[in-house]
Protein backbone atom coordinates (compact mmCIF):
# COMPACT_ATOMS: atom_id res chain seq x y z
CA UNK A 1 0.00 0.00 0.00
CA UNK A 2 1.24 3.74 -1.02
CA UNK A 3 -0.08 6.86 -0.72
CA UNK A 4 -0.32 8.71 -4.01
CA UNK A 5 -1.20 12.60 -4.41
CA UNK A 6 -2.02 14.06 -7.40
CA UNK A 7 -2.10 18.00 -8.24
CA UNK A 8 -3.50 19.69 -11.06
CA UNK A 9 -2.53 23.18 -11.96
CA UNK A 10 -3.81 24.61 -15.60
CA UNK A 11 -2.11 21.62 -18.54
CA UNK A 12 -0.59 19.92 -15.92
CA UNK A 13 -0.95 17.20 -13.20
CA UNK A 14 1.65 16.68 -10.86
CA UNK A 15 2.07 13.42 -9.24
CA UNK A 16 3.77 12.51 -5.61
CA UNK A 17 3.93 8.48 -4.33
CA UNK A 18 5.73 7.71 -0.78
CA UNK A 19 4.48 5.19 1.84
CA UNK A 20 2.11 6.14 4.79
CA UNK A 21 4.18 5.85 8.20
CA UNK A 22 0.50 3.48 8.71
CA UNK A 23 2.18 1.12 6.22
CA UNK A 24 5.44 2.11 6.38
CA UNK A 25 7.20 0.04 9.04
CA UNK A 26 9.22 -2.32 6.85
CA UNK A 27 10.40 -0.04 4.15
CA UNK A 28 13.67 0.78 4.09
CA UNK A 29 14.21 4.03 5.10
CA UNK A 30 17.15 6.42 4.12
CA UNK A 31 20.26 6.91 6.31
CA UNK A 32 19.46 10.00 8.61
CA UNK A 33 23.12 11.43 7.90
CA UNK A 34 21.17 12.45 4.67
CA UNK A 35 19.40 15.25 6.52
CA UNK A 36 22.35 17.71 7.00
CA UNK A 37 21.83 21.65 6.93
CA UNK A 38 22.31 21.25 3.25
CA UNK A 39 20.37 18.71 2.30
CA UNK A 40 17.19 20.38 3.86
CA UNK A 41 18.34 23.72 2.22
CA UNK A 42 18.14 22.12 -1.14
CA UNK A 43 14.96 20.15 -0.05
CA UNK A 44 13.01 23.56 1.05
CA UNK A 45 14.41 24.95 -1.96
CA UNK A 46 13.15 22.06 -4.07
CA UNK A 47 9.39 22.12 -2.38
CA UNK A 48 9.21 26.36 -3.01
CA UNK A 49 9.93 25.78 -6.32
CA UNK A 50 6.99 23.34 -6.87
CA UNK A 51 4.88 25.52 -5.17
CA UNK A 52 5.35 28.59 -7.43
CA UNK A 53 5.04 26.14 -10.58
CA UNK A 54 1.64 24.97 -9.52
CA UNK A 55 1.16 28.70 -8.99
CA UNK A 56 2.25 29.87 -12.22
CA UNK A 57 0.72 26.92 -14.18
CA UNK A 58 -2.57 27.26 -12.77
CA UNK A 59 -3.30 30.86 -13.06
CA UNK A 60 -0.93 32.12 -16.00
CA UNK A 61 -1.24 31.44 -20.02
CA UNK A 62 0.15 31.50 -23.62
CA UNK A 63 0.41 35.83 -24.07
CA UNK A 64 0.35 36.82 -20.35
CA UNK A 65 3.06 39.18 -19.57
CA UNK A 66 6.27 38.73 -17.43
CA UNK A 67 7.74 42.30 -16.45
CA UNK A 68 11.01 43.35 -15.25
CA UNK A 69 10.83 46.60 -13.26
CA UNK A 70 14.18 48.38 -12.94
CA UNK A 71 15.56 51.47 -11.30
CA UNK A 72 17.46 53.88 -12.92
CA UNK A 73 21.15 53.86 -11.25
CA UNK A 74 21.19 57.00 -9.40
CA UNK A 75 17.74 56.43 -7.71
CA UNK A 76 17.97 52.99 -6.70
CA UNK A 77 15.77 52.61 -3.36
CA UNK A 78 16.36 50.92 -0.03
CA UNK A 79 14.27 47.85 0.39
CA UNK A 80 11.58 49.64 2.08
CA UNK A 81 11.21 52.02 -0.20
CA UNK A 82 11.35 49.55 -3.34
CA UNK A 83 8.46 47.52 -1.77
CA UNK A 84 6.51 50.44 -1.38
CA UNK A 85 6.56 51.40 -5.30
CA UNK A 86 6.19 47.72 -6.52
CA UNK A 87 2.56 47.75 -4.48
CA UNK A 88 1.98 51.56 -5.43
CA UNK A 89 3.15 49.88 -9.20
CA UNK A 90 -0.01 47.26 -8.57
CA UNK A 91 -1.97 49.18 -7.43
CA UNK A 92 -2.16 51.77 -10.42
CA UNK A 93 -1.81 48.42 -12.85
CA UNK A 94 -4.87 47.29 -11.01
CA UNK A 95 -7.10 50.51 -11.48
CA UNK A 96 -5.98 50.02 -14.96
CA UNK A 97 -7.43 46.47 -15.54
CA UNK A 98 -10.82 47.37 -13.05
CA UNK A 99 -11.37 50.52 -15.50
CA UNK A 100 -11.20 48.21 -18.70
CA UNK A 101 -13.50 45.41 -17.05
CA UNK A 102 -10.57 42.81 -16.84
CA UNK A 103 -9.55 40.31 -13.66
CA UNK A 104 -5.94 41.38 -12.42
CA UNK A 105 -3.64 38.95 -10.48
CA UNK A 106 -0.25 38.72 -9.85
CA UNK A 107 2.97 36.59 -8.74
CA UNK A 108 5.77 39.23 -7.84
CA UNK A 109 9.58 38.81 -6.46
CA UNK A 110 11.65 40.88 -5.43
CA UNK A 111 15.43 39.94 -6.51
CA UNK A 112 18.71 41.87 -5.40
CA UNK A 113 21.80 42.13 -7.60
CA UNK A 114 24.99 41.10 -5.83
CA UNK A 115 26.00 44.72 -5.38
CA UNK A 116 22.55 45.11 -4.03
CA UNK A 117 20.88 46.52 -6.52
CA UNK A 118 16.77 45.72 -6.84
CA UNK A 119 14.48 45.00 -9.31
CA UNK A 120 11.47 43.42 -9.62
CA UNK A 121 9.82 40.33 -11.38
CA UNK A 122 6.33 40.45 -12.07
CA UNK A 123 3.69 37.90 -14.15
CA UNK A 124 -0.02 39.36 -15.15
CA UNK A 125 -2.24 38.64 -17.36
CA UNK A 126 -2.09 40.00 -20.79
CA UNK A 127 -2.75 43.74 -21.35
CA UNK A 128 -1.81 46.67 -22.90
CA UNK A 129 1.37 47.05 -22.62
CA UNK A 130 1.88 51.14 -23.06
CA UNK A 131 -0.53 51.19 -20.24
CA UNK A 132 1.24 49.27 -18.07
CA UNK A 133 5.11 50.80 -18.39
CA UNK A 134 2.92 54.26 -18.08
CA UNK A 135 2.52 52.98 -14.21
CA UNK A 136 6.70 52.68 -13.71
CA UNK A 137 8.06 55.81 -13.50
CA UNK A 138 11.46 55.02 -11.71
CA UNK A 139 13.04 53.13 -14.58
CA UNK A 140 12.82 50.83 -17.32
CA UNK A 141 10.02 48.28 -17.69
CA UNK A 142 10.86 45.12 -19.71
CA UNK A 143 8.42 42.25 -20.44
CA UNK A 144 7.87 38.94 -22.14
CA UNK A 145 5.30 37.17 -23.19
CA UNK A 146 4.98 33.94 -21.27
CA UNK A 147 5.86 31.13 -24.01
CA UNK A 148 3.32 28.87 -25.60
CA UNK A 149 3.74 25.90 -24.16
CA UNK A 150 1.58 26.61 -20.93
CA UNK A 151 4.06 24.70 -18.36
CA UNK A 152 6.03 26.81 -16.24
CA UNK A 153 8.35 25.14 -14.36
CA UNK A 154 11.32 26.34 -15.47
CA UNK A 155 10.21 29.94 -14.98
CA UNK A 156 9.69 29.11 -11.98
CA UNK A 157 12.91 28.07 -11.40
CA UNK A 158 14.00 31.02 -12.60
CA UNK A 159 12.64 33.71 -9.86
CA UNK A 160 13.54 31.55 -7.19
CA UNK A 161 16.97 31.25 -8.19
CA UNK A 162 16.60 35.34 -8.45
CA UNK A 163 15.33 35.04 -4.95
CA UNK A 164 18.68 34.16 -3.32
CA UNK A 165 19.95 37.18 -2.44
CA UNK A 166 19.07 39.56 0.31
CA UNK A 167 19.82 43.09 0.58
CA UNK A 168 22.81 42.98 3.08
CA UNK A 169 24.41 39.87 0.35
CA UNK A 170 23.60 36.88 2.16
CA UNK A 171 22.07 33.50 0.11
CA UNK A 172 19.06 33.69 0.49
CA UNK A 173 15.89 35.59 1.37
CA UNK A 174 13.90 35.28 4.92
CA UNK A 175 10.45 34.15 4.36
CA UNK A 176 8.76 33.59 1.16
CA UNK A 177 10.14 33.86 -1.25
CA UNK A 178 7.45 35.40 -3.70
CA UNK A 179 4.15 37.38 -3.17
CA UNK A 180 0.88 37.07 -5.09
CA UNK A 181 -2.57 38.33 -5.54
CA UNK A 182 -6.01 36.98 -2.94
CA UNK A 183 -7.72 35.91 -6.04
CA UNK A 184 -5.21 33.38 -7.36
CA UNK A 185 -6.30 29.59 -7.80
CA UNK A 186 -4.82 27.73 -5.39
CA UNK A 187 -4.74 24.08 -6.58
CA UNK A 188 -6.06 21.33 -4.48
CA UNK A 189 -3.89 17.93 -3.79
CA UNK A 190 -5.92 14.99 -3.88
CA UNK A 191 -4.83 11.90 -1.75
CA UNK A 192 -5.40 8.25 -2.79
CA UNK A 193 -4.11 5.02 -1.13
CA UNK A 194 -3.17 2.33 -3.79
CA UNK A 195 -3.61 -1.31 -3.23
CA UNK A 196 0.24 -2.19 -3.96
CA UNK A 197 3.60 -2.77 -2.70
CA UNK A 198 5.15 -0.57 -5.13
CA UNK A 199 5.29 1.95 -8.12
CA UNK A 200 6.54 1.97 -11.11
CA UNK A 201 10.20 3.17 -11.21
CA UNK A 202 9.37 4.57 -14.88
CA UNK A 203 5.86 5.90 -14.75
CA UNK A 204 3.32 5.99 -17.26
CA UNK A 205 1.14 8.82 -18.28
CA UNK A 206 -2.55 8.73 -18.26
CA UNK A 207 -4.34 9.20 -21.73
CA UNK A 208 -4.08 12.58 -23.23
CA UNK A 209 -0.86 13.43 -21.26
CA UNK A 210 2.71 12.64 -21.46
CA UNK A 211 5.28 12.93 -19.39
CA UNK A 212 8.42 15.54 -18.76
CA UNK A 213 11.45 13.64 -18.57
CA UNK A 214 13.18 15.87 -16.24
CA UNK A 215 10.34 16.04 -13.50
CA UNK A 216 10.66 12.51 -12.63
CA UNK A 217 12.27 11.98 -9.42
CA UNK A 218 13.38 8.80 -8.01
CA UNK A 219 14.74 9.38 -4.18
CA UNK A 220 14.56 9.48 -0.44
CA UNK A 221 12.89 12.38 1.36
CA UNK A 222 15.61 14.02 3.71
CA UNK A 223 12.55 15.12 5.88
CA UNK A 224 11.30 11.28 6.66
CA UNK A 225 14.08 8.99 4.90
CA UNK A 226 11.12 7.29 3.07
CA UNK A 227 11.16 6.85 -0.55
CA UNK A 228 9.55 8.72 -2.65
CA UNK A 229 8.52 9.90 -6.31
CA UNK A 230 7.68 12.60 -8.42
CA UNK A 231 6.98 13.50 -11.89
CA UNK A 232 4.21 16.02 -13.95
CA UNK A 233 2.34 15.34 -16.62
CA UNK A 234 1.89 17.80 -19.27
CA UNK A 235 -1.68 17.82 -21.71
CA UNK A 236 -0.92 16.87 -24.84
CA UNK A 237 -4.64 18.94 -25.93
CA UNK A 238 -5.47 21.62 -23.89
CA UNK A 239 -8.95 21.33 -22.57
CA UNK A 240 -12.28 22.95 -23.86
CA UNK A 241 -11.87 26.65 -23.25
CA UNK A 242 -8.39 27.02 -22.89
CA UNK A 243 -5.98 29.27 -24.93
CA UNK A 244 -5.25 26.99 -28.63
CA UNK A 245 -1.53 27.88 -28.67
CA UNK A 246 -1.57 26.18 -25.46
CA UNK A 247 -1.18 22.96 -27.29
CA UNK A 248 2.08 21.84 -26.61
CA UNK A 249 3.86 18.62 -28.76
CA UNK A 250 4.67 15.30 -26.90
CA UNK A 251 8.38 15.78 -28.12
CA UNK A 252 10.07 16.92 -24.84
CA UNK A 253 10.77 19.69 -22.34
CA UNK A 254 10.41 23.08 -24.03
CA UNK A 255 13.59 24.62 -24.97
CA UNK A 256 12.77 27.89 -23.16
CA UNK A 257 13.66 25.95 -20.25
CA UNK A 258 17.46 26.13 -21.33
CA UNK A 259 16.90 30.25 -21.46
CA UNK A 260 15.48 30.69 -18.39
CA UNK A 261 17.79 27.82 -16.41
Amino acid sequence: MYLKKTCKAGITIEVHKSYSARYGRNIPRGNRESRTPEAMKKYNEKMAWRKLTRQINANFAPGDLFLTCTYRKDERPDPQRAKQNMENFLDRVRRRFKKAGAEFKYIQVTAYGKQGGIHHHVIIPAFDYQVVTACWPHGALRFESLYPDGEYSALAWYLIKQSRLSPDGGESIPGNRWSGSRNLIKPVEKVEEVDAKEWREEPKPIKGYYIDPNSVENGISPVTGIPYQFYRMIQIKPEKGSPKNAIRSAKGPPAVAKHRK
